[in-house]
């Protein structure tokens, strides 16, 4: 294919530009997206879709990919979580809502894909692109994870793992603007500090506003060591550093990222099964006394998996 039909599909199926992109390091990245049209209105904690077209070249040294015939003139898209830039362009205020044109994502390069799965095809071509190139993004953006039933007043914790914060910030961001009353918390856990793509912005936040607190964690920054969520839960530190009691009378805890981390129950004849390896779910359930949102049936925890 040559450079005249890859220029006629982008202008055939491409709705809008990357406006800004940061290398945070070798596979994690954020970029805004700025449609064609207006951006669209969104609730905090929802998602929208981009895409690029199987034509766009790939990243090196991924899980090579068997193209079908069929797809070569396709679109191959994926589903993010809409993050927030969270302070203002001087890094010094929340950001203002006037001073957004783009929608923030907060993307991690998947070079190869569980065996017996196709290739990963989206973040492998979206890591060629630079600042000013186009890209398709759904018109709507849609979504349960978001904040309804949370109440002025109440206690808020959120933990995430990895780019599993994105919705968080929106979130945050949305609720320190509201002037909420309660008190909120951001835990985040990543493998180095080199992953900790807000890390700035969230210690800015918590001078800013009393009632915000920031607790970063990583897995892999000591040899040998490991740390994770539910480690800080069963210690108590988690009530230390957030200086939010686990009480679910007056906490709503928000859950995004690694599924283990989450730890998803099933229900198999009238019977909770939590997974194998304990997750946050189980250890608030059944020491705390929370209860995760289940079909028909609204709980204190909320989740979303990221795969």
């Amino acid at each position: 294919m040559n450079s005249h039909d890859i220029a006629a599909l982008r202008g055939e199926h491409y709705n809008a530009t990357i406006t800004w992109m940061k290398r945070v390091n070798e596979e994690l990245m954020l970029l805004r997206v700025r449609p064609d049209q207006l951006v669209p209105d969104f609730k905090p904690g929802q998602y929208a879709t981009l895409g690029l077209g199987y034509w766009e070249k790939r990243v090196e040294d991924c899980q090579p990919e068997e193209l079908r015939e069929d797809l070569r003139f396709d679109l191959v898209r994926r589903a993010f979580s809409i993050s927030s830039p969270i302070l203002s362009p001087d890094g010094l205020s929340l950001l203002e809502p006037g001073q957004e044109d783009s929608l923030e994502f907060y993307v991690t390069l998947v070079r190869y894909s569980e065996e017996g799965d196709p290739a990963p095809a989206f973040t492998t071509r979206l890591f060629c692109l630079s600042r000013r190139d186009r890209i398709w993004i759904s018109p709507k953006s849609t979504g349960h994870y978001t904040l309804e039933s949370l109440s002025p007043d109440a206690n808020a914790l959120f933990c995430a793992t990895g780019t599993g914060e994105a919705p968080h910030n929106r979130m945050i961001w949305h609720l320190l603007r509201s002037g909420h009353s309660g008190r909120l918390a951001s835990v985040v856990c990543c493998r180095r500090w080199g992953d900790c793509a807000y890390l700035d912005a969230h210690h800015t936040l918590a001078r800013l506003y009393s009632n915000y607190a920031y607790v970063p964690i990583t897995t892999r920054e000591v040899p040998g060591a490991r740390f994770y969520i539910q480690d800080l839960i069963l210690s108590g530190e988690l009530e230390e550093k957030t200086r939010i009691q686990l009480n679910p009378q007056c906490v709503h805890v928000y859950l995004c990222g690694n599924p283990a981390m989450i730890g998803i129950p099933r229900e198999i004849e009238g019977r909770t099964v939590y997974p194998k390896t304990s997750g946050v779910i189980e250890i608030l359930e059944t020491c705390h006394g929370f209860r995760a949102d289940g079909r028909g049936a609204p709980g204190n925890i909320h989740f979303e998996k990221y795969w």
